[in-house]
Protein backbone atom coordinates (compact mmCIF):
# COMPACT_ATOMS: atom_id res chain seq x y z
CA UNK A 1 0.00 0.00 0.00
CA UNK A 2 1.15 3.36 -1.22
CA UNK A 3 -0.33 5.88 1.60
CA UNK A 4 0.55 8.80 -0.12
CA UNK A 5 -0.51 7.48 -3.69
CA UNK A 6 -3.97 6.75 -1.38
CA UNK A 7 -3.89 10.28 -0.41
CA UNK A 8 -3.21 12.03 -3.21
CA UNK A 9 -6.36 9.85 -5.32
CA UNK A 10 -8.83 11.03 -1.64
CA UNK A 11 -7.48 14.73 -2.41
CA UNK A 12 -7.93 14.68 -6.51
CA UNK A 13 -11.37 12.95 -5.40
CA UNK A 14 -12.82 15.19 -3.42
CA UNK A 15 -11.14 18.70 -4.76
CA UNK A 16 -9.27 19.61 -1.39
CA UNK A 17 -6.81 18.25 1.04
CA UNK A 18 -8.67 19.67 4.13
CA UNK A 19 -9.85 16.52 5.81
CA UNK A 20 -12.33 17.68 7.84
CA UNK A 21 -14.05 18.33 4.65
CA UNK A 22 -12.81 15.11 3.23
CA UNK A 23 -14.32 13.03 6.24
CA UNK A 24 -18.06 14.97 4.96
CA UNK A 25 -17.17 13.77 1.57
CA UNK A 26 -17.32 10.05 2.69
CA UNK A 27 -20.28 10.54 4.98
CA UNK A 28 -17.62 9.83 8.13
CA UNK A 29 -18.93 11.94 11.52
CA UNK A 30 -16.31 14.35 13.20
CA UNK A 31 -17.62 15.42 16.45
CA UNK A 32 -15.51 16.96 19.18
CA UNK A 33 -15.50 16.23 22.96
CA UNK A 34 -13.71 16.77 26.01
CA UNK A 35 -11.44 13.57 25.81
CA UNK A 36 -9.01 14.51 28.98
CA UNK A 37 -5.58 13.62 27.43
CA UNK A 38 -6.69 11.74 24.76
CA UNK A 39 -5.94 13.83 21.39
CA UNK A 40 -8.69 12.00 19.17
CA UNK A 41 -9.60 8.21 18.08
CA UNK A 42 -11.31 6.19 15.48
CA UNK A 43 -14.57 4.18 16.07
CA UNK A 44 -16.31 2.10 13.51
CA UNK A 45 -19.36 0.67 14.78
CA UNK A 46 -22.68 -0.77 12.93
CA UNK A 47 -21.47 0.62 9.47
CA UNK A 48 -20.47 4.15 10.46
CA UNK A 49 -17.27 5.71 10.59
CA UNK A 50 -16.92 8.32 13.81
CA UNK A 51 -13.72 10.65 14.42
CA UNK A 52 -13.45 11.86 17.76
CA UNK A 53 -11.47 14.88 18.80
CA UNK A 54 -10.73 16.72 21.81
CA UNK A 55 -12.41 20.21 22.05
CA UNK A 56 -9.70 22.17 23.92
CA UNK A 57 -7.32 21.55 20.82
CA UNK A 58 -5.95 24.34 18.96
CA UNK A 59 -6.95 24.46 15.38
CA UNK A 60 -4.22 23.32 13.67
CA UNK A 61 -4.07 20.42 15.65
CA UNK A 62 -7.51 19.93 15.74
CA UNK A 63 -6.64 19.31 11.73
CA UNK A 64 -3.88 16.93 12.17
CA UNK A 65 -5.47 14.89 14.72
CA UNK A 66 -8.35 14.71 12.17
CA UNK A 67 -6.13 13.49 9.43
CA UNK A 68 -4.43 11.38 11.41
CA UNK A 69 -7.80 9.76 12.13
CA UNK A 70 -9.50 9.63 8.58
CA UNK A 71 -5.82 7.87 8.05
CA UNK A 72 -7.35 5.72 10.17
CA UNK A 73 -10.95 5.16 8.59
CA UNK A 74 -9.44 5.06 5.27
CA UNK A 75 -6.77 2.85 5.36
CA UNK A 76 -8.10 0.47 8.29
CA UNK A 77 -11.41 0.19 6.92
CA UNK A 78 -14.27 -1.59 9.60
CA UNK A 79 -11.29 -1.56 11.96
CA UNK A 80 -11.51 0.37 15.15
CA UNK A 81 -8.24 1.49 16.38
CA UNK A 82 -9.41 1.44 20.17
CA UNK A 83 -11.24 -2.07 19.81
CA UNK A 84 -7.02 -3.05 18.82
CA UNK A 85 -5.37 -1.40 21.41
CA UNK A 86 -7.85 -2.97 24.19
CA UNK A 87 -8.46 -6.45 23.09
CA UNK A 88 -6.27 -7.83 20.78
CA UNK A 89 -2.55 -8.66 20.64
CA UNK A 90 -2.12 -7.05 17.81
CA UNK A 91 0.85 -4.16 17.47
CA UNK A 92 -1.08 -1.04 17.23
CA UNK A 93 2.62 0.76 16.09
CA UNK A 94 2.35 -0.12 12.41
CA UNK A 95 -1.21 1.29 12.05
CA UNK A 96 -0.32 4.44 14.07
CA UNK A 97 2.86 5.10 11.91
CA UNK A 98 0.88 4.73 8.77
CA UNK A 99 -1.81 7.04 9.94
CA UNK A 100 0.73 10.06 10.99
CA UNK A 101 2.18 9.52 7.47
CA UNK A 102 -1.39 9.93 5.96
CA UNK A 103 -2.32 12.44 8.17
CA UNK A 104 1.39 14.06 6.94
CA UNK A 105 0.78 13.90 3.16
CA UNK A 106 -2.85 14.98 3.34
CA UNK A 107 -1.77 18.38 4.91
CA UNK A 108 1.57 18.65 3.24
CA UNK A 109 0.67 17.30 -0.13
CA UNK A 110 3.59 17.74 -2.88
CA UNK A 111 1.65 20.28 -4.65
CA UNK A 112 1.25 22.37 -1.75
CA UNK A 113 5.12 22.42 -1.04
CA UNK A 114 5.81 23.64 -4.49
CA UNK A 115 3.23 26.45 -4.19
CA UNK A 116 5.33 27.23 -1.45
CA UNK A 117 9.00 26.61 -2.64
CA UNK A 118 10.06 29.80 -0.52
CA UNK A 119 9.23 28.24 2.45
CA UNK A 120 11.09 25.19 3.83
CA UNK A 121 9.76 21.64 5.05
CA UNK A 122 10.16 21.99 8.23
CA UNK A 123 8.30 26.00 8.19
CA UNK A 124 5.61 24.81 6.70
CA UNK A 125 5.14 21.92 8.99
CA UNK A 126 5.30 23.99 12.21
CA UNK A 127 2.77 26.16 10.67
CA UNK A 128 0.11 23.59 9.87
CA UNK A 129 0.98 22.23 13.71
CA UNK A 130 2.72 18.94 12.64
CA UNK A 131 4.25 17.89 15.13
CA UNK A 132 8.44 17.85 14.87
CA UNK A 133 8.68 14.19 15.63
CA UNK A 134 6.72 13.35 12.10
CA UNK A 135 7.87 15.88 9.67
CA UNK A 136 10.49 12.93 8.56
CA UNK A 137 7.26 10.64 7.42
CA UNK A 138 6.77 12.66 4.60
CA UNK A 139 8.20 11.30 1.31
CA UNK A 140 9.92 13.14 -1.40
Amino acid sequence: MNIKDEVVKLIDKCGTNNPFLIARELKIIVMFAPLGNTLGHHLYDSRFDVIHINEKLEQEMRTFVCAHELGHAVLHKGVSTNFLRYHSFFSTAKIERQAHTFAVEMILPDKYLKENSDFGLYQLAEMHGIPKNLIDLKSH
